[in-house]
């Protein structure tokens, strides 16, 4: 429990280096992490993840010292298949994930690809720089509450000067530095990411890594281009890379392929069906696409994984709104932990139920606090009460502040009031949109 964060990053790295074995199926971070900490068989977890084998291990560090004690396990009978215990100078630590991932191939019998060896791309010869990589990813995973995303930009930024060349140190500081300037509204800083997930390119521009970040930052600041560029190329270097599968359906639904964008979505699923946001994210879509009852399946994974999600509990609350049940899309929103989000939902949803007075008082309380990053939401709600005016105007304030949920515009059903409206395929075309 001491060495949880280096365990983890252990743990991650034999993920990363399985997955890029042919025909081997290796579910992703999130699935595999699900059952850390929790009194589950290996039956139970080979059943959920629909895998054969389940690898498990333990390490102990002392000083310079690690222990890695790490078996393979047969899910359907519960047969060890092999196990090994490895005593190395901390220095070695990626010399140990190497043999551990290829004694776990040679025991399950798969061949390689001869021009693909097994190596993992968080490569440093400074183990202080790869520990520092590790409490950033620590910070990263537990969200943005406590400061920790601003605290995981520190770590990686130790990372980087620990080790100038340390390029899944930069992939992860870009994604750290994006939200960070996401919440603070701040444009400068989004440029800065970039930059910082151009350097995790250059450095690696064999590695996947650096491309699913630059994608999906890119998508969020409306570069169709050259999303579907880092997308392609992340999922050509590596299919299984169920992250590059959200961007990518997230791209196609701002391009308002929703059939696409679906299909997309399930893969990530398939890929992480341990996600939240995963199924969060295809719950949406459905919605989108008006497939109600598929979407309702989607959000009920989603919030069996984290009944408290934000994201699963804005879009039931969406669904609901559009299905008539409006009681029911108040009490869902009530639920929201995110004040803007929230507020959103619950200004809609008193609107749909004849509570004018109370509908403006909250959108009045949301303008007040969020205006700034929400002017999208603030859109969305003026368009469900069909005052068009103000919501262009609301939407012309989300262009202005570059905020990346106009990326929602072309499928966005509670906008549905807008397209036959010259003004709504102005904005279309100033996002480089298909009109």
């Amino acid at each position: 429990k001491d060495q949880e964060y280096f365990s983890d990053g252990l743990s991650e790295e034999l993920i990363d280096l399985l997955t890029k074995v042919p025909d081997l199926r290796v579910p992703a971070r999130t699935s595999s992490f699900f059952f850390k900490g929790k009194q589950v068989t290996v039956a139970e977890i080979a059943k959920t993840l629909s895998v054969a084998h389940v690898l498990e291990g333990s390490v102990r560090k002392a000083g310079n010292t690690i222990r890695v004690t790490t078996q393979l396990i047969r899910a359907d009978n519960g047969y060890h298949l092999w196990s090994e215990t490895y005593d190395r100078d901390l220095k070695d630590v990626f010399k140990v994930q190497d043999e551990i991932a290829s004694a776990v191939v040679t025991a399950l019998k798969i061949k390689l690809a001869a021009a693909r060896p097994i190596s993992s791309s968080h490569r440093t010869l400074n183990s202080e720089a790869y520990n520092q990589y590790l409490i950033g990813r620590q910070f990263w995973e537990r969200g943005n509450r406590n400061d920790f995303f601003r605290r995981s930009v520190d770590a990686f930024r130790k990372a980087t000067e620990l080790d100038p060349n340390y390029a899944a140190a930069y992939a992860g500081l870009a994604l750290m530095e994006f939200e960070v300037a996401e919440n603070g509204i701040d444009a400068a800083g989004k440029q800065q990411a970039l930059a910082t997930a151009d350097t995790a390119v250059q450095l690696a521009p064999d590695e996947a890594d650096g491309y699913a970040v630059r994608g999906f930052l890119r998508l969020n600041v409306w570069d169709w281009t050259g999303t579907q560029a880092d997308v392609e190329k992340a999922l050509k270097i590596d299919s299984g890379n169920a992250w590059s599968q959200e961007t990518n359906s997230g791209l196609l639904r701002a391009l308002g392929r929703l059939p696409e964008a679906i299909a997309a979505g399930k893969k990530a699923t398939d890929l992480d069906p341990l996600s939240n946001s995963a199924w969060a994210a295809l719950g949406l879509r459905l919605t989108e696409n008006r497939q109600f009852a598929v979407a309702h399946e989607a959000l009920r994974r989603a919030l069996e994984i984290q009944p408290e999600s934000d994201d699963a509990l804005g879009v039931l609350g969406e669904l609901q709104l559009l299905e008539g049940k409006a009681a029911e899309a108040l009490a869902t929103f009530r639920k929201v932990d995110n004040e803007g989000s929230r507020l959103w939902g619950v200004a809609m949803a008193e609107h749909t139920l004849r509570h004018g007075g109370e509908s403006q008082r909250t959108l009045d309380e949301l303008i007040a606090k969020h205006a700034l990053g929400s002017a999208y939401e603030v859109a969305n709600v003026y368009a469900w009460r069909g005052e068009m005016d103000k919501a262009f105007e609301w939407l012309e304030r989300s262009f202005q502040q570059h905020e990346s949920d106009l990326r929602s515009i072309k499928n966005d059903p509670l906008l549905a009031s807008l397209p036959g409206d010259a003004r709504y395929a102005a904005i279309l075309r100033k996002l480089k949109l298909p009109v």
